[in-house]
C-alpha cells in the first residue's frame, strides 16, 4: 500500500484484487515462456515436495509444533467487536526449516524454489494469494541476472520486509527458528536496505559481511525457515525471543505516557483531529512520538519505559512486544478498518493490558481490508474515559 500515491492508496484493495486475478489468469502461460522465466512449476509445501520428490534435494525438519491458541477477547468500543470475536481460536501450523539443494531464491518476492525451478509455496507466502498461482513470482518474466553462491545459504528475506512490523515479526523469528535447529549458514539472504534493518541485524550479529545484496540467487544449499506469522498471529515464542535479543538490562521502571503518532500524510491511518486529542492528552503527561523517526533502540526503550500507550493501528506498535508488564495499551481504529494483529501480539506480553476505540466514521464494512488506508477520527473525550478506566483497574505485577 506505502507504494502508491498517497490519492491512490484508498484504491489498494481493489487494486490488489485485480492483481491476484490477473496474475492467477496468466501463470500458466508465463511458466511456459522460453529464456529465463519464472517458476514452471509450483508445490504447496516444502513437505509436499519432499514426499512426492525423495530424490529431490529438499529436506524438511519440524522446529515448533502446531499450536492451537485461545485468545480472551479484548475490552474495548464498540464491544464485542466481530474481527476480534473471529480471531479468538486461532491453529497455528508447524514450524519448519526446509534445506534446499542447488535451490534459488528471488529476494524481492520472497521466492524460494527447487533445483527443477518448483515454488515451495509456504516458504514463499505472498500478500493476498491463497494459491500458488496468485504468487506475483510468475510474472516476473526477466528476473535480476543469477548469482552462483558456493557453501549455505540461510533465507530470511520475505515480502514485507522493509516494514518494521514484518520485519520484527516475520525475518528475524526465521533466524531463531534457523538457530533452534542448530543450523548456521555461511551467509544470509536478507533485506539491509533501511536505517532499522541494518541496526537490528547488526545487533544479531548478521553484519554486512554475512549478508547478500544479490536479488537472485542460487546456492548449493538454501536453509529456509517456514513463516512463523504470515497470517499475523503471533505465535507465543516470537515476543520472548526478542525481548532476549533486544530488552535493555537498565530500562527504568514504567513511567512515561506514550502517544504514538502516525504523522499528517493523508490515507496512511493518521488520527485526522490529531491535534484535539493531544490537547487532552498533554496534560495528562502524555507525550507524542514517532517511532518511525527514532533508531530502534530507542523504540524499544521508549516503549519498555512506558505505563501507558494511545496510537492509531500501524507498525509503531510493533514495539508493544516490549512493554513492561502492567503497561496498557489502547489502540485506535477507523470505524471501517479494524484489525487484530496488535491485539494478538499483546496477548503474548505478559501483563500487557490492551483496549480499542474504534473512531468515527462510516458503518462497519463487512469485507476485510476495505478501509486499510483510512483515516482515523476519535473523540478525544472518549479516549481520556478509556484510560480513566484502565487507571482505575490497574493491577499491580
Amino acid at each position: 500500500m506505502t507504494r502508491l500515491p498517497s490519492a491512490l492508496r484508498p484504491l489498494f484493495p481493489w487494486i490488489k484484487t485485480g492483481v491476484l486475478r490477473a496474475t492467477q489468469a496468466v501463470s500458466p502461460l508465463t511458466r511456459r515462456l522460453p529464456g529465463s522465466t519464472p517458476p514452471r512449476h509450483a508445490a504447496p509445501s516444502a513437505a509436499d515436495y519432499a514426499r512426492a520428490h525423495p530424490d529431490g534435494g529438499v529436506e524438511v525438519v519440524e522446529v515448533v509444533a502446531a499450536l492451537d491458541l485461545q485468545r480472551p477477547l479484548p475490552a474495548g468500543l464498540p464491544a464485542d467487536h466481530p474481527q476480534f470475536a473471529a480471531h479468538r481460536h486461532e491453529h497455528i501450523a508447524p514450524n519448519v526449516v526446509a534445506t534446499v539443494r542447488n535451490g534459488r531464491v528471488l529476494a524481492p518476492y520472497g521466492a524460494v524454489m527447487t533445483e527443477d525451478d518448483t515454488l515451495l509455496f509456504d516458504l514463499s507466502p505472498y500478500y493476498g494469494a491463497v494459491t500458488p498461482a496468485q504468487h506475483p513470482v510468475f510474472l516476473c518474466c526477466r528476473p535480476p541476472q543469477l548469482v552462483e553462491v558456493a557453501g549455505s545459504v540461510g533465507v530470511l528475506t520475505t515480502r514485507g520486509s522493509g516494514n518494521y512490523y514484518h520485519f520484527l515479526l516475520d525475518v528475524l523469528p526465521r533466524l531463531a527458528l534457523l538457530r533452534q535447529a542448530g543450523a548456521d549458514p555461511d551467509a544470509y539472504v536478507v533485506d539491509r536496505t533501511t536505517r532499522f534493518q541494518r541496526d537490528l541485524l547488526d545487533h544479531l550479529g548478521l553484519t554486512a559481511d554475512r549478508c547478500l545484496s544479490d536479488e537472485h540467487v542460487r546456492a548449493d544449499t538454501l536453509v529456509v525457515p517456514s513463516l512463523p506469522d504470515d497470517q499475523l498471529r503471533t505465535p507465543p515464542f516470537i515476543v520472548p525471543w526478542l525481548r532476549a535479543q533486544f530488552l535493555p538490562t537498565d530500562v527504568r521502571p514504567p513511567h512515561r505516557r506514550l502517544y504514538v503518532s502516525r504523522g499528517n500524510v493523508k490515507h496512511t491511518r493518521r488520527v485526522e483531529n490529531e491535534g484535539e486529542l493531544l490537547a487532552l492528552l498533554e496534560p495528562l503527561g502524555f507525550e507524542a512520538i514517532d517511532p518511525g523517526a527514532l533508531a530502534p533502540v530507542d523504540q524499544v526503550r521508549a516503549f519498555a519505559e512506558a505505563e501507558y500507550i494511545v496510537g492509531p493501528h500501524g507498525a509503531g506498535l510493533t514495539n508493544l512486544a516490549f512493554a513492561a508488564p502492567g503497561a496498557a495499551v489502547v489502540e485506535l481504529f477507523a470505524r471501517d478498518y479494524v484489525n487484530e494483529c496488535f491485539w494478538a501480539l499483546a496477548c503474548t506480553v505478559e501483563g500487557l493490558r490492551y483496549r480499542y476505540l474504534v473512531g468515527d466514521g462510516s458503518p462497519i464494512r463487512s469485507r476485510r481490508n476495505r478501509g486499510v488506508a483510512s483515516d482515523i477520527t476519535v473523540d478525544p473525550h472518549q479516549v481520556v474515559r478509556v484510560l480513566d478506566d484502565l487507571v482505575r483497574h490497574k493491577v499491580d505485577v
